[in-house]
């Protein structure tokens, strides 16, 4: 392991941060141990774990949101005040949070400058610093707008809206906690090439992504922490995928993507949209998903896939089309409720603005949408067997710590996500939607939501699954659609995906006319048995 402590008698630059001993416990849980950290101006450091290791608790104790309990923060070798975001700022500390912070009812601009003392609300239509905002989007090659409201923009808009509001600090030190979890592989790639640029720039960069490609493709250094403490430090290349898992997790992870269930030629069809028009992002979307079979939604951000899903579980305005569930005759679903009802259930794409009551405990979480399951004559709730469903979940799931008690919002982001989803599997469904199932999960939590997920498809449950990360989806997937500009424009059978066909047609590259492994959409479901 390489020696993190000063090196400067040897000739090398002086370190620009440095992390010192840092212990921080809540309550009775020591979250860090005495991790100390160091990274140089223009060094890309990554920092990986598990959800739970400790990683963004480090970072803002870093950039001043978290006072530690014991150890401090130097940048060029002054100490920093502890728990003070204005002076980790002061001194040059940008930070991007995990959680996008950004006001919706807020302008692009408003949100940019909002705490750099330089303007006011209701103020903000200086030359100056329109002029300052549209340079910081060319230089993160963002095509937002100063006058657009945060509300109208996509997750991946959301996250260069952050990226582009650290660099107006005009930062030393950048730290993202994955900036590129919300983004398809055009735009993250993207963003790392400006992460690149930064830091060829002299600005230091600690980056926090669960993406292993992506910590391979740009770190200079790679440190692992794992249940607080900081386990390895050295030269990304003394690593590779294996044995940096290994440290992540303290184990072999041999199990990320479990064999797939057969499934019948001849199985029910338990879900399906015929010509389905919501909006300009879906626009004639027509498939069909077998009892136990799990398809894939493949495609770019923006392509329609979200905005698909939402319109058939009732949450957008369907303009033309219809949906069938089972043996039901086709009908437009007008509410989410009405899809609940007849056993479609969906894991939304913002666990938190969507999916779950973040100030709730664990139990409260997962029972949300069965409670019916456990009243008894008399509309009296058994908590005995709320307590013995939950439990088992949390036993199911890995769900860490195993206290059904506890509060979601203080979990991991990948618990928080086997949360999510033991709260819908709970209601017994029939047919399950996933959306983005494994963002910003750690590779342990990833494996496990894989299992749940292909568990669900042996129990005879219809799976579609929409990802951004076309690994997940070509591994997980007995069948692959295609979405571009809101259309299916191409479908994959069998066992053999091919990455590159795919994402020929995700970007509308013409596809060899030798290829016998995807179909073009004039009509897919020719042939198919229809309900």
């Amino acid at each position: 392991m390489t020696d993190l402590g000063s090196d400067a008698a040897n000739g090398l630059d002086p370190y620009i941060l440095e992390i010192r001993h840092v212990t921080k416990r809540y309550a009775a849980t020591e979250v860090l141990s005495n991790v100390s950290l160091s990274i140089r101006a223009g060094e890309i450091h990554a920092l990986v774990g598990e959800n739970g290791a400790g990683k963004s608790t480090l970072l803002r104790v870093a950039a001043g949101f978290v006072r530690p309990d014991h150890g401090g923060v130097r940048v060029l070798g002054s100490e920093l005040a502890h728990g003070n975001p204005r002076s980790s700022l002061k001194a040059g500390i940008a930070y991007v949070s995990q959680e996008l912070t950004a006001i919706a009812a807020r302008s692009v601009l408003e949100n940019v400058y909002l705490g750099t003392g330089r303007v006011r609300l209701g103020r903000l239509q200086r030359p100056d610093l329109i002029a300052e905002f549209q340079e910081l989007a060319r230089r993160v090659q963002s095509d937002l707008k100063p006058q657009m409201l945060v509300r109208s923009l996509s997750q991946a808009q959301r996250q260069e809206l952050e990226i582009i509001r650290a660099l107006a600090r005009n930062p030393r030190i950048l730290i993202l906690d994955e900036p590129t979890a919300a983004l398809d592989g055009e735009r993250s790639q993207r963003i790392l090439h400006i992460l690149k640029q930064l830091a060829t720039d002299g600005i230091a960069i600690i980056f926090v992504s669960h993406r292993l490609d992506e910590i391979f493709a740009i770190a200079d250094k790679i440190s692992v922490l794992r249940d607080g403490r900081l386990v390895v430090s050295d030269l990304a290349g003394a690593f590779d995928e294996g044995s940096l898992v290994r440290h992540m997790v303290g184990r072999e992870i041999s199990y990320l993507f479990p064999d797939l269930p057969e499934v019948a030629p001849n199985a029910p069809i338990v879900f399906a949209t015929q010509d389905l028009h919501a909006g300009p992002q879906v626009q004639g979307i027509s498939l069909q998903v077998r009892r136990g079979e799990i398809v894939g939604l493949a495609g770019l951000i923006g392509a329609g896939r979200s905005e698909y899903a939402m319109a058939a579980m009732g949450a957008g305005m369907i303009k033309h089309g219809t949906v069938t569930v089972g043996l039901a005759p086709p009908f437009r679903p007008r509410a989410v409720r009405q899809m609940h009802r007849l056993g479609v259930a969906m894991i939304p794409e913002d666990r938190h603005g969507q999916g779950l009551v973040l100030r709730h405990s664990m139990a409260n979480n997962m029972l949300l949408g069965s409670l019916r399951h456990f009243v008894r004559v008399g509309g009296v709730v058994s908590r005995k067997l709320i307590g013995e469903t939950t439990d088992r979940w949390i036993r199911t799931a890995d769900i860490r710590p195993p206290n059904r008690r506890a509060i979601v919002a203080t979990l991991s982001g990948g618990n928080q996500q086997k949360v999510l989803l033991a709260k819908w599997l709970d209601t017994r469904p029939h047919m399950l939607i996933v959306d983005e199932p494994t963002r910003g999960v750690d590779v342990g939590a990833k494996a496990e939501i894989h299992r749940m997920l292909v568990e669900t498809a042996v129990q005879g449950v219809g799976v579609l699954l929409i990802s951004s990360e076309l690994e997940e989806v070509i591994n997980l997937s007995h069948r692959i659609l295609v979405f571009r500009g809101g259309r299916i424009v191409g479908e994959f059978t069998g066992r053999q995906h091919s990455r590159s066909a795919i994402m020929d047609l995700a970007f509308g590259v013409q596809s060899s006319p030798h290829r016998t492994d995807v179909r073009p959409m004039q009509d897919h479901l020719e042939g198919s048995d229809r309900s």
